[in-house]
């Protein structure tokens, strides 16, 4: 490993256990089709350091995606979204799942289903399908066979599942047929056929297809899209393009649950 990947290896881990809180959780909405409140939410981790500036997940995964320090965040992320799905439950707000993204090194490695397993034996009280676990493309091209058994880890201990990236030209959706997740992220560059007249079954082909899976799914664009998906075959919808939000943020948008 070269010195600058240890370095960065020791700072990360410096800064979970620092408990300082330099590591900033962020939240993507998911709202129904036809609604404006939260129903779940996809999550990011933002690094904050006086050294380094501020890190958002995309700037950083390339690093830290098949190194240790991956899987040292991975496993805070996992904490933090069964502290926050707390939070939502004392707000009486809903929160259907928050989904978290796996790092290439614990479905290499193989540690994924025993890391998972320890912090969800330490938080009996939180159901575990309430937490999504997400997987890229990359990690599916990488090895589809440890990403398929990875998948069914998950399933055995009840979380949820997804590929995200669905519809993207680099993106194989027959994985979907060797992989079976829970969710199927449908990325905005497939969205944007929705309601297309030159092309006016495309879109509603793929999520066909995705449904006789026997997956969801769950559609990224723009409001002039989601306008055009009302009788689609998805479950939810985010906002492409928009800033990810704080906890206190997305406890405000999401749907109160009635007593």
């Amino acid at each position: 490993m070269e010195e600058n990947d240890k370095i960065f290896n020791h700072y990360v881990k410096l800064q979970i256990d620092s408990g300082l809180k330099p590591l900033e959780p962020e939240f993507f909405p998911i709202v129904p089709l036809d609604g404006v409140e939260a129903i779940a939410f996809r999550s990011s981790t933002k690094i904050n350091s006086i050294i380094m500036g501020v890190m958002k997940q995309d700037d950083y995964i390339p690093v830290s995606d098949n190194r240790l320090c991956g899987v040292e965040l991975f496993k805070h992320n996992i904490q933090h979204a069964i502290a926050t799905l707390k939070e939502f439950d004392k707000a009486h707000k809903r929160c259907d799942f928050i989904s978290v993204r796996c790092p290439a090194q614990l479905i290499e490695k193989t540690k994924l289903y025993d890391l998972v397993k320890e912090v969800l034996q330490k938080n009996p009280s939180i159901d575990p399908s309430r937490i999504c676990v997400e997987f890229t493309e990359n990690l599916l091209e990488k090895d589809a066979e440890k990403a398929k058994y990875a998948v069914l880890d998950m399933k055995i201990l009840k979380l949820r599942t997804a590929l995200v990236g669905v519809g993207r030209e680099e993106t194989k959706i027959s994985k979907l047929v060797s992989v079976p997740v829970d969710l199927a992220i449908v990325d905005k560059e497939a969205s944007k056929w929705a309601g297309d007249r030159n092309k006016p079954q495309l879109f509603n082909s793929l999520l066909s297809y995705i449904k006789a899976m026997g997956t969801e799914s769950i559609v990224s664009g723009d409001e002039e899209k989601r306008k055009v998906l009302h009788y689609a075959e998805a479950v939810g919808f985010m906002f492409e393009g928009t800033d990810p939000i704080s906890l206190e943020a997305a406890i405000s948008v999401a749907e109160e649950v009635l007593d």
